[in-house]
């Protein structure tokens, strides 16, 4: 499987058109069919159904899914990992962690910690655990939620607390609406395959909250969602600790807020 099958069939699956996935992809709409086709050769599957305007993902299409937006992160993180770990400069202690905790919670904590001669490698929750356990890593710093299972051979220490905030541009009257446990308005969400996203579906189940089916882009980058929500594109759920005077909360209740402690997690003795 290339990772150039993956990108088509994420593309064809955001855009539910084989000519606007085409031009998304810098190619010519029968090249791009001919590598969907492909993939679902490979797969052993029909992925699309063709029938259907806009195109709809088939009960395999569905199934590989998840997979493969977690594919294509594995992928990415390797080769970013890969090409970090190559320094010529002396670092004592080797942290990994996600982007997200890099940028809000990282610094503060380092500074508290008076850690000298780190090296930061920032990659996805699973990529960091791998890390460790091949003892890549010397620590890493990775959100908990309510219900995560902790790992016998693993010590955590709580150092901080976040939340995932539902925010908006200010500038921006989009007027996020939450009324009869259901929210309207622009969403940006993030990725089935993400923690984050996964997180955010299962408060939302728990609690029975649903959402429009307005949602504007997904993406598994939560810098990505929040560049968006300060040119004005809609709502996304970001931590806590990234938000800045270019955005605000919605006005809806804070029980939409997902709560999640930041870990230090080390390899124990």
């Amino acid at each position: 499987m290339e990772l150039t099958w993956i990108e088509d069939f994420l593309a064809l699956y955001r855009t539910q058109n084989f000519t606007e996935a085409a031009a998304q992809r810098c190619t010519t709409q029968p090249a791009f069919s001919r590598r969907v086709q492909q993939l679902e050769e490979w797969l052993g599957t029909t992925l699309f159904d063709r029938t259907t305007r806009p195109v709809q993902l088939t009960v395999g299409g569905e199934e590989f899914l998840r997979r493969a937006q977690r594919m294509r992160e594995d992928i990415l993180d390797a080769r970013r990992i890969a090409k970090s770990s190559q320094s010529h400069y002396p670092q004592t202690v080797r942290i990994y962690t996600t982007t997200a905790i890099a940028v809000g919670i990282l610094p503060k904590w380092l500074k508290e910690c008076d850690v000298l001669n780190h090296s930061i490698l920032t990659s996805s929750t699973g990529g960091s655990l791998e890390a460790l356990r091949q003892k890549r890593a010397d620590q890493i710093l990775l959100p908990w939620f309510k219900g995560d299972i902790k790992d016998t051979q693993l010590n955590y220490e709580k150092i901080a607390e976040d939340r995932l905030v539902l925010v908006e541009a200010p500038q921006v009257k989009m007027h996020t609406i939450f009324k009869n446990k259901m929210l309207s308005g622009p969403l940006l969400m993030h990725s089935p395959g993400t923690i984050f996203g996964e997180q955010i579906a299962r408060h939302l189940s728990v609690a029975h909250i649903t959402c429009n089916r307005q949602v504007v882009c997904e993406s598994s980058s939560v810098e990505t969602l929040l560049a968006l929500v300060k040119e004005g594109f809609g709502a996304a759920w970001v931590p806590q600790s990234l938000i800045s005077r270019e955005i605000v909360r919605c006005a809806v209740p804070e029980k939409l807020d997902v709560p999640c402690d930041i870990m230090l997690i080390t390899l124990k003795n």
